[in-house]
Order: structure tokens, then C-alpha cells, then sequence
């Protein structure tokens, strides 16, 4: 069974070779590279190149474009730009045109939360729309704001991040039972909308659990029941998760997924990397 991981910041596991190592080592067949070299301290992401109002644009990621490039079926990669990028339209049309670059990853920061509540976002969704470019976006648990976007722009491809959650929302150790899966709970009310998607990633976090996570896998029948076996896909996010005090190693965070009985094995397909190839049209390796 092919493992995608749908987010890693591979860059931060050092040389290609370490990268390469690592994966086989966790049993990763392939992965959708989010390139992220920290913050500045003005809180902008690099790599990136902030243009001359103040938004960031990365679609130059020369770790990921290097994988892709020399592994075309195990590598792609997210370009990534700010809604208040002045050039949207003709980015939109190179996102795709990139050898390797799938989609967009649209991380909306808090110092923005007002612009996207006030429809301020609606330009970037726009000429994502026109050029077919699948958004994954991460609003910190907030979810519930991106509706009125889903509706606007009904054949969009929208994947929610990071199960729902954010700083704000991923539940502390004092947090128990059901209500450690608020964040998750409140993305429900998008999976009406055929055109929105959900990424399973960072869901360990989640569990009040040792591996293999037995408390996750009730709340993942539920998402799976509401967004249906297509639109949910696995990510491990393993390169912040091994920041925490929690570590988690790269393996056990896909490999409860498979050893999960209440599972099909065509479900642990569908979850841990062929739903994502579908939506990124990424074929695989002819055999």
C-alpha cells in the first residue's frame, strides 16, 4: 500500500540523502513538500520573496522544485503567495505551470483574520478558481470563515488544514474525551460541500493516547462519514511535530491508520495517498 504524506517540511530534515533515509525509514513512499525555512521576525514566511507592499510570495522552493524534479511520481510540491500579492492573476497561471507545484497552500496568519472574514481573500480564491489551482488553507481553528468561499466558488478544490486546528484550538493535556475533538467537530459543517476536502494532518495531536491512538480512530470514522473516503487525506505535519514535548516518531503516525481493523484496507488506500493523486491529477510510476 502507497504512504503519501499530504504535508512535511522535508527541507528541515537536512541533505536529500537524510530526507531520502528518513522517508524509507517510516515507510513514506512519497510526499507534498511544503517548504518552510521559519518565520522572520516580523512573522513572514521563507522562503519568499516580499514584494514592495508587504505580502510574501514563494513559488521559488529550490529543496522541493530538486525533488520533484529527479522524482517526478514521489515528489510535489505547494506554492504559496498572500491574498494582498498585486500580480495574483499571472501567479495563479505559473502555480500549476511548475513542474512539481500542485496546488496552493494558503496559511492565513491571525494579523490577517480580519481581511479574510471581510471577503478580503475572495481576489486570491478568484484567480485560483480561473486557473484550477486546489487551495489547502489553515485559518487557526477558525474555520467557520471560510463558507462564505466555498459558496462563492462552488468549483474550487478547498482542503481544510491540519484537521481544523491551530495554536488556538489543538486541545491541551487537561482537555478530555470528546471535546479534545472540537476543532475537528467544527469543520463538519463544510463536508455538505462537495468541493471541500479535509487534511488529516497533525491528528495525533488530538489523542490522549499512547500509539496506536485508539481514541482517534472513533473520530475519524466520524469525519469519514460526514466528508466521505475520498476527501479526507493523511499527513503527518512530522517535522513540527517532533518539536513537541510529545514527540512523535514519522512511522507511528500513519501506521495506526493501517493497523486499524475498523478500517478496509481500499479505505486505508483511499486515505493514505490515493484521494490526494486524484485531486492533484499526480500520477504515479508506470508500472
Amino acid at each position: 500500500m502507497e504512504v503519501i504524506d499530504a504535508q512535511v517540511h522535508l527541507n528541515q530534515l537536512g541533505s536529500t540523502e537524510a530526507g531520502l533515509a528518513a522517508m524509507q525509514a517510516a515507510g513514506i513512499d512519497a510526499c507534498l513538500i511544503d517548504e518552510w525555512d521559519g518565520d522572520t521576525p516580523e512573522g513572514k514566511w521563507r522562503p519568499g520573496v516580499e514584494l514592495p507592499n508587504g505580502a510574501v510570495r514563494t513559488l521559488r522552493t529550490p529543496v522541493a522544485e530538486d525533488y520533484a524534479r529527479r522524482w517526478p511520481d514521489k515528489f510535489a510540491y505547494y506554492g504559496r503567495t498572500e491574498a494582498l500579492d498585486p500580480d495574483l492573476e499571472s501567479v495563479m497561471a505559473e502555480v500549476l505551470a511548475r513542474p512539481g507545484c500542485r496546488c496552493l497552500r494558503v496559511f492565513v496568519p491571525d494579523r490577517e483574520g480580519a481581511l479574510f472574514e471581510s471577503g478580503g481573500y475572495e481576489r486570491l480564491f478568484k484567480a485560483a478558481d480561473r486557473h484550477r489551482v486546489p487551495c489547502f488553507v489553515w485559518l487557526n481553528g477558525k474555520t467557520h470563515l471560510l463558507k462564505p468561499y466555498v459558496e462563492k466558488f462552488p468549483d474550487l478544490p478547498f482542503v481544510i488544514d491540519h484537521c481544523g486546528n491551530g495554536p488556538a484550538s489543538w486541545p491541551g493535556p487537561e482537555v478530555r474525551g470528546d471535546a479534545r475533538f472540537a476543532g475537528l467537530e467544527r469543520t463538519y459543517d463544510l463536508a455538505a460541500y462537495p468541493n471541500v476536502s479535509l487534511k488529516w494532518s497533525q491528528s495525533v495531536r488530538m489523542s490522549a493516547e499512547r500509539f496506536p491512538f485508539a481514541d482517534l480512530i472513533p473520530a475519524l470514522l466520524r469525519t469519514l462519514e460526514h466528508f466521505s473516503i475520498s476527501r479526507v487525506f493523511w499527513g503527518s505535519d512530522y517535522t513540527q511535530l517532533r518539536a513537541l514535548k510529545r514527540p512523535f516518531s514519522w512511522a507511528e503516525i500513519h501506521l495506526y491508520i493501517q493497523a486499524a481493523s475498523a478500517l478496509s484496507e481500499g479505505d486505508k488506500e483511499w486515505l493514505l495517498g490515493r484521494g490526494l493523486r486524484k485531486l492533484l491529477q499526480w500520477p504515479a510510476k508506470a508500472q
